[in-house]
């Protein structure tokens, strides 16, 4: 038996799989893929709980943090091969 990809699998949650019947009947008789469609249901439910911050301002932007860590950071010691 051809097990479903998880991509169908997402699709068919979402209520965007074009083979919405097809994947039904193999979820009914498939015990694997079913257990597949229930980890991903419960990582996508976990997801939405999870709260999302977004970054702002110019605290993310590399030409503004790079030079801090740079002055913050010590110098590399000079390998003892090169003395």
């Amino acid at each position: 038996m051809k097990h479903l990809k998880e991509e169908e699998l997402i699709a068919y949650r979402e209520g965007v799989a074009e083979q919405r019947a097809a994947i039904s009947e193999h979820l009914a008789a498939c015990e694997e893929c079913r257990g597949e469609l229930q980890r991903i249901e419960a990582v996508l439910a976990l997801n939405q709980q999870t709260p999302h911050y977004a970054p702002s301002g110019p605290v993310w932007c590399v030409t503004s943090v790079m030079p801090s860590i740079f002055r913050a950071s010590s110098p590399l010691p000079r390998p003892t091969w090169q003395s």
